[in-house]
C-alpha cells in the first residue's frame, strides 16, 4: 500500500460517507416534514380537551 492509494481510498470511502449521509438526511427530512404537521394537530387536539 503506498501513500497515494491510501489517500485515494480514504477519498473514496469519504465521498461515498458523505453521500450516504446525505441521503439519510434527505429521507429524514422528508419524513420529518411528514411527521411535525400530524404530532402538531394532535398535541393541539389534547390541549383543546385538557
Amino acid at each position: 500500500m503506498s501513500i497515494d492509494e491510501a489517500i485515494k481510498l480514504a477519498t473514496s470511502v469519504v465521498s461515498l460517507l458523505t453521500a450516504v449521509i446525505a441521503l439519510l438526511s434527505l429521507r429524514n427530512a422528508l419524513l420529518k416534514s411528514k411527521r411535525p404537521r400530524a404530532g402538531t394537530r394532535k398535541r393541539k387536539r389534547k390541549t383543546r380537551k385538557v
